[in-house]
């Protein structure tokens, strides 16, 4: 059903006691003491475009009768999530950890120059196959004690069941992945000098 924009000025006219209804109940059953304050006027607006929406997609005259309670709850939620602070850690380790986990990129140009195809809308790194094959062949020397272990890391087991599970200390298990780290990267380092 297409309505005329006076015929949704009216319905919105019409319908304002229930969106200030269903901002006053949200708010009421949010706590805003460990949250940002929210504007009223702001919270207004984010119903209203719901239910603006939703008269636009009605089909009947029906529809056009019922509020959309729970489009606006969803609507003040949505923008609920959107007012949170991002939070900073305490600590600067994990962050210096994740960044030094990074594959090392480089430029967009430099790849299309080289005649690779990219999408450009990816995010994530993706190893291309002759890293899969190279790591295959390095793991494939090592004991089948070292590939368990390997194995149950690279699937995001922590290093404490990692070590339950093998019967050994959490630093022997440690030890071992840095050492086949190292081994790995030494590993690498050797390779285009054989071909």
């Amino acid at each position: 059903m297409v309505l005329s924009s006076e015929r949704e000025s009216q319905l919105m006219e019409k319908n304002m006691p229930n969106i200030y209804r269903s901002i006053d109940n949200f708010l009421a059953r949010c706590n805003q003491d460990n949250g940002v304050p929210l504007p009223y006027e702001d919270c207004v607006q984010e119903v209203a475009i719901a239910y603006l929406q939703y008269i636009r997609r009605c089909e009947t005259e029906d529809q056009l009768k019922i509020f959309p309670w729970y489009d606006a709850i969803h609507a003040l939620s949505e923008y609920v999530l959107r007012c949170q602070p991002l939070s900073v850690p305490v600590s600067t380790k994990g962050f210096r950890k994740t960044l030094r986990t990074i594959p090392t990129t480089v430029s967009y140009e430099t790849l299309v120059t080289n005649g690779l195809e990219v999408d450009g809308m990816s995010q994530t790194w993706v190893p291309d196959k002759e890293t899969e094959l190279d790591f295959d062949t390095f793991m494939s020397a090592q004991s089948p004690h070292v590939q368990r272990i390997i194995s149950m890391k690279l699937y995001g087991m922590p290093v404490r069941k990692i070590a339950g599970q093998c019967g050994v200390g959490k630093s022997s298990v440690n030890n071992k992945i840095l050492r086949l780290k190292k081994q790995y990267d030494q590993f690498n380092e050797e390779e285009p000098e054989n071909e």
